[in-house]
């Protein structure tokens, strides 16, 4: 799922809160990560573009684990973030 989905997710739950609605381009993030103090250019070539994928399937095999749909814990997430004003 990238970034996009989520804010999508976000912003039909919370539609009185501003959501980003655009992908930056590549370039002007390894440009932001230039200047900014806790990402290095060397994270962000090896990180943007990477599309990464997990198999949960083991664990719902072998530990019989049932996960919570993923829209639903995006949107779960939030009343925390929001009452501890960390957004």
């Amino acid at each position: 799922m990238w970034m996009r989905d989520v804010a999508d997710i976000l912003r039909t739950a919370y539609p009185e809160r501003k959501w980003p609605k655009g992908v930056l381009p590549y370039t002007i993030c390894l440009i932001a990560a230039i200047f900014h103090p806790k990402i290095s250019l060397k994270w962000a070539r090896e990180s943007l573009r990477r599309y990464c994928t997990y198999d949960a399937t083991p664990a719902k095999q072998e530990l019989s684990m049932v996960f919570r749909p993923i829209k639903e814990s995006i949107i779960d997430s939030i009343p925390p973030i929001i009452d501890n004003n960390w957004a």
